[in-house]
This record gives C-alpha cells, structure tokens and sequence, in this order.
C-alpha cells in the first residue's frame, strides 16, 4: 500500500465513507482518557482505593463506548455499583456515593478543560483523505460515541467537511445503541446519503475493535482498521478488511479498486 492519491476517481461503487472520531481524525484519545484519570483518581482516593486509573482499563474497558455506559463498566470493573440518577446531576467532588449521571457531567467538565488548554491534535493523513473524498462528491459522515464531538471537529476546523455527525446526542435522542452494535454507523450512513446507499457500497474506518466489531455488524463493503496502539490482532479478529498503522500507508485508488474487486 501506498500514501499517493494521485489519478483517484471514485467509481459507483464506491459511494460513501464512516469516519469514528477519535483516534482516527483527531488525536482526543489522550484528551478522553486525561479527563478520565482526573475524574476517576478523585473519585477513587474519596473512597480510600489507591490503585489509579490506569491507561490499560482506558483502552479496555471505556474507548469507544458512551461516557455513562463507560462510567458504569469502569465502576463495574472496580466492584462499585452507582445509582443512575437523573441528568443534571452533579458532583462536587466531596460525595462518595455520587450518581452516574453526575460523574458523567463532572467528566465533561474535565474533558472541556483539557480540551481548551491543550487543543486538537489531528491526524494530517485522514484528514487529507477527507478532503479528497469531498471534493469528488462521496459524501462522509462521523459516528462517534462523544457527545464532544462536533465541539472538537469545531475546534479542529474540520466541521464543515461533514455532511453529518452523530454523537453521544444523537445516541440518547434516537435511542440507538452503542457501538459494538452497528446502529451509530447505519444512521450516519442514512444521514449522509438520504438512504441512497446501502453499507457494502461505503467505508468504515476505525481504530478501535469494538468499532470495527459495528462495522462488521453493519456490513459495511470495506472496514478499515487503523492501529494506533498494538491492536492489530485485535482488529484482524473483529472484522476489518485491512489495517494500517496511519492513513497515509493507504492509496485511495486501492480503496476503489476493493469496491471493484468485491462487487456482488
């Protein structure tokens, strides 16, 4: 595989693309996983536990999935167990038997910190593909599990390159479910092309394994996994078509010519 796009032509078959957020378009993974650390160390040292939030638990038990449903996974993984209560619930940081709504909010407080003292990284390889899928008219959507999301594709300047961006919002508002299930990927298909384009024609690309799960799940023509910190196998093992340490190992005329080649 190569990183030239040069003499790219979508061909029919190739008619949309799915992009996750983090870890692929932008680098918030660190941004998710300090805001996180300081949530969870606070909360865990109230309680008496001093074994930290660690960056293993993040990639195992919370990447990928949405802030409450990771917060009562971690919680689960510690042998705690959190009321839900309701969503405007807060923490102040003194309750040791705080909701998980009010956890969630106090760790969106922590992720808009960090993200406004430390920026967006972006990832230049995606984005540069991004742009070339736009500017030949295949339309491109993002399915991420943040509800940040359109904040930090704001703050990335990278907005306006989407057609559609589904979100932790967008996951409670239409009650879909989470990824490892497909649902996030299909909707934003849907979104992207007003339903004119069923999943084996279009992309997915991912970085985290329960992603590429969803996109197996949805049928997706091509699902590309992306490693950004050892899980090749991992990837392999759920479904993806192919897998790259970075975007720019990938031609794009080698993307259409998959679509050509796997034509049913």
């Amino acid at each position: 595989l190569h990183s030239s796009m040069t003499h790219f032509t979508p061909q029919k078959s190739l008619r949309a693309a799915v992009f996750d957020l983090d870890g692929v378009i932008t680098r918030t993974r660190d941004t998710h996983m300090e805001s996180y650390r300081l949530l969870f160390n606070q909360f865990l040292k109230l309680r008496g536990d001093d074994e930290e939030f660690s960056e293993l638990e993040y990639d195992t038990v919370i990447n990928g999935i949405p802030r409450n449903e990771a917060i009562k996974a971690y919680l689960k993984s510690r042998g705690i167990t959190l009321t839900q209560g309701h969503e405007d619930d807060m923490w102040d940081g003194n309750e040791k038997e705080p909701t998980v709504y009010a956890l969630g909010n106090k760790k969106n407080e922590y992720f808009e910190q960090v993200l406004h003292s430390k920026g967006v990284v972006k990832y230049d390889s995606t984005v540069s593909i991004i742009r070339h899928l736009v500017d030949h008219k295949v339309p491109c959507g993002v399915a991420s599990s943040s509800s940040n999301a359109k904040d930090v594709l704001k703050k990335a300047e990278l907005l306006d390159l989407f057609d559609a961006v589904i979100d932790g919002h967008t996951i409670k508002d239409e009650g879909l479910k989470g990824k490892p299930h497909p649902d996030l990927f299909l909707y934003c298909l849907s979104k992207i092309t007003n339903d004119a384009v069923p999943p084996g024609e279009a992309m997915v690309l991912e970085d985290a394994p329960n992603g590429v799960h969803a996109g197996k799940a949805g049928k997706f023509g091509l699902i590309v996994g992306i490693d950004r910190g050892g899980d090749r196998a991992d990837l392999e093992k759920e479904g993806a078509h192919i897998v790259v340490d970075d975007m720019r190992e990938i031609r794009l005329k080698e993307i259409d010519q998959w679509f050509d080649l796997n034509k049913h």
